[in-house]
């Protein structure tokens, strides 16, 4: 039987935070290891499982 998950990317990139409009150029000064941050939740009881 599957586990239900859920997910949620975050881009950590756009606009760095500093309102609309004021990003600066991709590829300039960027780490794009960490421009996007991924989650997966589970439930408690199915933690285990999928670690």
């Amino acid at each position: 039987m599957g586990i239900k998950y859920k997910t949620s990317v975050k881009n950590r990139g756009s606009a760095l935070g500093r309102g609309k409009g004021r990003g600066t150029s991709l590829g300039v000064g960027r780490d794009f290891d960490q421009m996007y941050q991924y989650e997966i939740w589970v439930d408690a009881d199915d933690y285990e499982r999928v670690k």
